[in-house]
Order: structure tokens, then sequence, then C-alpha cells
């Protein structure tokens, strides 16, 4: 678990110094492995210390080795699911015009067009802001270009960016194409199984732990142990000790009557207690 200076250095060897490949590329692995309060620390060291406005500015280098690799990191760090306050993250991004440094690049070769509408795609899923804005200047029509793309990922993240500006917009947008409309459905449904599959595994992943909860149960219920009895009533000592008393003069007298199979009972009693002993080891 990275510390909040550990995360403070990454950073500031990312915004001030040489090396930018090898700096990006530590916090590439960083945003990767944050998550919970490193999340928190790492994101709010960006904001803090130039980290943002250094990114914004590399996703408008021309270099792809560049901002490919600063897309990938604020694609991820834009993200609600990142962490919650990422919605500041996002207005540091729009306000240095990284959105639409972002948006241009959907018009570059690959993989600048494909790290452009995955970035996007995160983007428009929690931002009202960011759709009225990458709709106002004309991303909408960038990502219809794409619909029918021979690169599969570039679709479907293109699918995925206008399918949340028509959730989110709605009517704004206007009449769609029969082609883009088309392009959406495939997408919602792709979204809808994704989602059962998710249920489905969550339900799995349920019935798995109340399995393994019942089976510790039954085990812990088999090791317990016999309840003492010197806090008994005389008297129900007594009878407990008389049955037992009892219970061993049948025992005689079945053994007496059946002869050798009444051995082999017993061996096998013997067994079974064993058994039910080292089922109760911890495993």
């Amino acid at each position: 678990m990275a510390t909040a200076s550990q995360l403070v250095t990454l950073v500031d060897d990312f915004v001030g110094g040489g090396g930018q490949l090898e700096a990006l590329d530590r916090l590439i692995a960083a945003v990767d492995k944050c998550y919970g309060d490193e999340a928190v620390l790492l994101a709010e060291a960006l904001r803090a210390r130039g980290g943002v406005a250094l990114l914004v500015s590399l996703i408008a280098d021309g270099s792809s080795d560049l901002h490919v690799r600063a897309m990938s990191v604020v694609g991820n760090v834009v993200a609600e699911v990142f962490e919650p306050r990422a919605a500041d993250t996002l207005d540091a991004v729009m306000g240095g015009g990284g959105l639409d440094a972002i948006a241009a690049h959907l018009h570059s070769p690959y993989p600048s067009n494909v790290y452009a509408a995955a970035t996007l795609q995160n983007i428009t899923g929690f931002s009202l802001e960011a759709c009225e804005h990458l709709h106002a200047n004309g991303a909408l029509k960038a990502l219809e270009e794409l619909l029918n793309d021979d690169d599969p990922a570039l679709a479907e993240f293109a699918s995925g960016a206008l399918a949340n500006l028509h959730t989110n917009l709605g009517e704004t947008l206007g009449p769609t194409s029969g082609e883009t409309e088309a392009a959406l459905n495939r997408r919602r449904a792709l979204d809808v199984a994704a989602a059962m599959q998710q249920r489905s595994a969550a339900k799995v992943m349920q019935r798995s732990v109340r399995a393994f909860s019942a089976r510790r149960l039954r085990r812990r219920s088999r090791c317990a142990p016999a309840a003492p009895t010197s806090w008994l009533p005389t008297a129900e000592r007594r009878a407990r000790k008389t049955g037992r008393r009892r219970a061993a003069r049948g025992t005689t007298e079945g053994r007496r009557s059946t002869g050798s199979a009444s051995r082999v009972s017993m061996a096998l009693e013997r067994r079974g207690r064993h058994r039910r002993t080292a089922s109760c080891a911890p495993r």
C-alpha cells in the first residue's frame, strides 16, 4: 500500500522532471493499483500539484506515445468509480481545454482514436456538463462516424459514448438516423446483457458464501463439546448414571447373543467416531 508521501513524490516526479514516458508509465501503474483512500490521495495530488494541467498539455501533444498515456490516466481519474471527487478532476481537465483535446483525437489514427473514445465514454457516463459541451462542439458527428469502424473496440467505445450522450441529453439531440439508432440499440442490448451477467455472478458468489457459512456451522456443531453435568441436580445425575448402566448391560447382552457380528458393528462404530472427530480438525 502506497503512503501519501509516496504518491506525492510520484506526482512531483511526473510534473517536475525529464523522462516523461517513464514517469507516465509509473503513474499509469499507480492508477491501476490505487483504490479507496489511495485513489483519493493520488487524485488530490494530481489536482493540487499541477499533474492535471500537465496531463491536459500532453493530450494535446503531437506524440502518440505521450497523448495516449495521458488519456489513459485521465480516462480513469475522471470516473466516479475511481474516487468520490472525480468531478473536481474533470472540472480541472475541462478548464484547461482537455475535453476538446480528447475529442480532437477521435479523428487521429489508431490507437489515439480508441483511447479518445474510451475516455469520452467514461466522462459522458456521469457529467451532464461534459455532454452538453461535446454536443455544442460537434463531437456527436465524429462519434457517429466511428460506429461502423473496422476496429470493434473503437466502434464499441464510440457507441458507448453516444449512448451516454443520448441518455443525458435526450430530445435535445434531435432525431437520429436509422443507422445510429441501430448501433445504439445494439449497445444497449450489450449493456443489459453485461448487467445480467454481473447480477448472475453476484448471485453465484452469494450462494457460495451461504453454502460455506452453512458448512462452517455444521462443522462447529459437530465439534461442540458435550454439556457438563456437574451443574445438574443430583437426582438427574443419578438418572443419567442409571441409564448408562442399563445401556451397558443391554450392550453386553447384545454381544452375547450376536457373537462376531457384534464385534464388527462395534469396530465400525469406533471407526465412525474416529472419522467424526477427524472431520472437526481445522482445514
